[in-house]
């Protein structure tokens, strides 16, 4: 077998973390942009609290966002084993819920960003929340590393 077809079947075989970030990456944009509901979307802010219709909306839409992690979490547990497989589940979908919830983010946009404008323009909104949620999806692809 010549050297590069032996690369090419490692590639194939063996995950590197770009691969799996790459994979979240598809699965976040279809969770936060395809499958996430009006309701959904309205509704999750503050989902973290007392409020039950935001606990619902939260909840929901973060089980589906996890779901949709399923085909990344399915080669951890192969690779990985199960126990590592619910971790990096857990660790996809709590700080997925904490971005969500809205409160931690007003919180930086406030103290850090210095942002003082009630409400926050959507569009920065928007973009600092997806950034937020790409680098929780790069953080948990670099901290499992390749396999």
């Amino acid at each position: 077998m010549s050297p590069i077809n032996s690369s090419a079947e490692r590639a194939v075989t063996t995950g590197r973390w770009t691969s799996r970030f790459a994979d979240l990456l598809a699965a976040h944009a279809l969770a936060d942009f395809v499958l996430q509901t009006g309701w959904q979307a309205r509704y999750k802010r503050g989902g973290l609290g007392s409020d039950a219709r935001a606990r619902k909306a939260l909840a929901s839409h973060v089980g589906v966002y996890t779901l949709a992690c399923a085909g990344v979490l399915a080669g951890v547990a192969r690779s990985r084993g199960p126990v590592t497989a619910a971790l990096t589940a857990a660790a996809i979908a709590l700080p997925h819920a904490a971005i969500d919830d809205k409160r931690l983010l007003g919180v930086l946009m406030r103290k850090v960003k210095k942002v003082d404008i009630e409400p926050v323009p959507a569009g920065l909104s928007l973009l600092v929340d997806q950034s937020a949620h790409l680098l929780s999806l790069w953080t948990v692809s670099r901290v499992l590393g390749d396999d």
